[in-house]
């Protein structure tokens, strides 16, 4: 191992997205509920979420990326 390998470690490729979904529930009432996840981008991230939240008419918004410090 080199010393610039240590002193420079890569930067990983995964990003962290928000996502905002619309979940129906009973009652007719709606749940609006932010979440996180960690992808490569943002179709990934917005694929996780769908299978994350396993609900067929669940609306969800666009994948935003969180900058972390």
């Amino acid at each position: 191992m080199r010393i610039f390998e240590i002193a420079q470690p890569k930067k990983s490729k995964i990003k962290s997205y928000s996502v905002k979904i619309k979940i129906p529930g009973l009652g007719g009432y709606v749940n609006i509920t932010d979440t996180i996840v960690m992808a490569v981008n943002p179709q990934m991230a917005r694929k996780l979420v769908q299978v994350q939240y396993n609900v067929p008419h669940a609306m969800i918004g666009q994948p935003r990326e969180v900058k972390l410090r």
